[in-house]
């Protein structure tokens, strides 16, 4: 099952972690207050088809990307005051990107670039257009 291999790779990096294997906002979150890794099997179904990878490897790239956001907060507490405005969400992102690669196994390092690359570039566009 997927939630044994979030529960594997979150375990090795993050103690007392909780999860929330039913969440259904965003494909994978990390709430810093609960230290609690949340997944959405149906949305992580979805944003997995915009990528060449397997379903299994796109949620390993997600898993590490929300260790890097309890990793910033961990090595940043005072980056927790972003988390409620809009147009800080690229900070948060850049800094989970910046975190999960140094726990990364290399082999997976340009994959998790892409999907980073490509959720950075979300939300600097729609922090620039004023969506959020």
């Amino acid at each position: 099952m997927i939630e044994d291999t979030i529960r594997r790779i979150v375990n090795l990096h993050v103690n007392d972690a909780n999860f929330d294997f039913n969440y259904d906002i965003s494909p994978m979150a990390y709430n810093h207050e609960t230290n609690t890794f949340k997944y959405s099997e149906r949305l992580c179904q979805q944003e997995s088809k915009n990528y060449e990878f397997d379903y299994e490897h796109f949620v390993i790239l997600l898993t590490y990307h929300e260790i890097g956001h309890y990793l910033d907060f961990l090595n940043n507490p005072h980056k927790a005051e972003f988390i409620n405005i809009p147009s800080m969400q690229d900070i948060l992102e850049l800094g989970a990107w910046e975190y999960g690669k140094i726990i990364i196994p290399e082999d997976l390092q340009d994959d998790f670039d892409e999907v980073n690359s490509r959720n950075y570039r979300y939300y600097s566009f729609i922090i620039h257009n004023k969506l959020i």
